[in-house]
């Protein structure tokens, strides 16, 4: 691809609903429950016909509805004549002003305001501003538009950004970056020009802190004029694939430095992901403990709180990865719980699916892994960390050149991610299973570099020497890893290798038991001559 560079302002989505029955918007809150419409504590005379209008325009809000779609949802099959709904639209512009119902010229009616969020979590939002054009604005113009409008769209596919609708982002002036996220309500915003020199467009975006000012994250692309059509679509996706980790490590700095309060159930589980992703390699339980009493707190405040059970399926993976657990059955039997209720709470959480995916390779289900790994990846093809796992366990399915594929793609897209050390030891391990032993080294080696403190980069670059036949270099690498995590290192020489395929299985024990003295490097020969599958 080309190489665009990006600086973007995002908002995780915003879905304005506290819960099944309450909407809020325009400063009021319609009650489907009580069949209300509230303003403060007055109840707004709203008549019953025109609550179900209301109610039906707002649950259809992501779409033009026509004016016989509306006689149905809202009449049924009674035959009406066409001003019965004038009636009912007049009633609610009448109390909620004009704009509450957008008319369409041959077309039909859509729901003109934008749903609130009182739930009282706070998400980090994000809103992408509409970008700069220089030069020759009537021909590009659309461009930075649409590139605007799709980045938004995919950014919402990340469960833990709260994405400021286009139609209000795109109204602000050009007024400084705090003003504009006061004015949205974001916490970051993704701001960025589009020029064209020559024969050459260049996409400059940037990640802003809007409560800072400061400057997250910046990249710029390029692109050869005559092919910009092609390449909006790989621009717009590695943008996605940047901006959502950055915002991720952005609040997890931000949680840090805040001091503890009074919080929500989402308080405490946002709380509670930010303290734990960043440190998934990592063999020290500590954080993993702290990460699930906090979301126990908040699962105890709110059993329907999707971040907080996705959080405990995800601490309870690594504690079985680096062998932590005392009960392992019952540790792999609460991950696999709490990833399905983060599943039931919120069934487009990619994060969930992924997890739940990885903890059924643990219980020796690669079929059932694959499954949701895949589904993860279907409902969010931006989050670089799902490809990257999806890669490697298609690998373990003999899938060799489409997990390279996947694996190389998720550091392409977010070459500057948080995360990098993992997409670089998923990217090794691939190569390590494909017998591509040079390129397994080169990609631990890199994320050792990134991560000296983390146990498993140091577990592939072990193997992967031996594969090489560099073995004082694997001899100095294990003598690393079993000093940082000696529970992992037992396991994994007992044969515990997490993955259904015997070659590579035989393959990597046998390597690390030549680095750990225990075998001559005869038999670690003996396998790189074995060509099997």
């Amino acid at each position: 691809m080309g190489d665009w560079n990006v600086n973007v302002r995002v908002e995780p989505e915003r879905t304005g609903r506290v819960s099944e029955s309450q909407y809020h918007f325009l400063g009021v809150t319609l009650d489907e429950g009580t069949r209300s419409l509230r303003q403060g504590k007055e109840t707004l005379p709203l008549g019953g016909r025109a609550f179900d209008l209301l109610l039906y325009l707002i649950t259809n809000r992501d779409r033009i509805v026509s004016r016989a779609e509306v006689f149905r949802g809202v009449w049924g099959d009674a035959v009406l004549d066409q001003s019965n709904l004038n009636v009912q639209l007049a009633a609610l512009r009448r109390v909620l002003g004009p704009a509450v119902v957008q008319t369409v010229p041959r077309r039909g009616l859509r729901f003109g305001a934008e749903l609130e969020d009182h739930s009282g979590a706070e998400t980090a939002s994000i809103a992408v501003l509409r970008f700069d054009v220089i030069g020759q604005a009537e021909e590009i113009e659309w461009l930075a538009d649409g590139i605007a409008e799709d980045l938004s769209t995919e950014l919402a596919r990340f469960r833990d950004l709260l994405v400021i609708a286009r139609n209000s982002a795109r109204t602000v002036p050009g007024v400084t970056a705090q003003d504009a996220a006061q004015a949205l309500n974001a916490r970051y915003l993704v701001t960025g020009t589009l020029r064209q020199s020559g024969e050459t467009f260049r996409l400059a975006v940037r990640l802003v802190d809007a409560g800072s000012g400061v400057k997250d994250w910046a990249e710029t692309y390029n692109c050869a004029a005559d092919a910009r059509f092609e390449m909006v679509d790989e621009i717009v996706a590695a943008l996605a694939s940047a901006i959502g980790p950055q915002v991720w490590a952005a609040e997890a700095r931000r949680l840090r430095r805040e001091p503890p309060r009074n919080m929500s159930a989402h308080d405490l589980a946002q709380r509670a992901w930010a303290g734990l992703w960043p440190l998934e390699m990592t063999p020290d339980q500590r954080p993993r403990e702290r990460a699930m009493d906090l979301a126990g707190q908040a699962i105890t405040i709110d059993p329907s709180c999707a971040l907080a059970h996705r959080t405990v399926a995800y601490a309870q993976f690594w504690t079985l990865y680096f062998g932590l657990a005392d009960l392992r059955e019952t540790a792999l039997m609460e991950g696999l719980t709490a990833a399905a209720e983060a599943i039931a709470s919120d069934p487009l959480d990619h994060h969930a699916y992924r997890q739940k995916g990885l903890l059924h390779f643990l219980s020796s289900e690669p079929v059932a892994g694959m499954i949701d790994l895949r589904r993860a990846h279907a409902l969010n093809p931006n989050c670089a960390l799902t490809l990257s796992w999806l890669g490697l366990y298609e690998a373990t399915h003999g899938n060799n050149t489409v997990a390279v594929s996947h694996a190389e793609a998720a550091l392409k897209r977010s070459p500057l991610d948080p995360m990098r050390a993992s997409l670089e030891v998923a990217l090794a391990f691939t190569h390590f299973i494909a017998a591509d032993y040079g390129s397994a080294c080169d990609a631990a080696f890199s994320a050792v570099q990134q991560r000296p403190q983390a146990a498993t980069p140091y577990l592939i670059l072990t193997i992967a020497r031996i594969g090489v036949g560099d073995l004082d270099g694997a001899t100095s690498a294990f003598e690393q890893l079993e000093t940082l995590a000696p529970e992992m290192t037992a396991a994994r020489l007992k044969g515990a290798w997490l993955s259904p395929k015997e070659n590579y299985r035989r393959r990597a024990q046998t390597f690390l038991r030549v680095a750990a003295g225990l075998a001559p490097m005869s038999e670690a020969v003996a396998q790189v001559a074995d060509r099997r599958p």
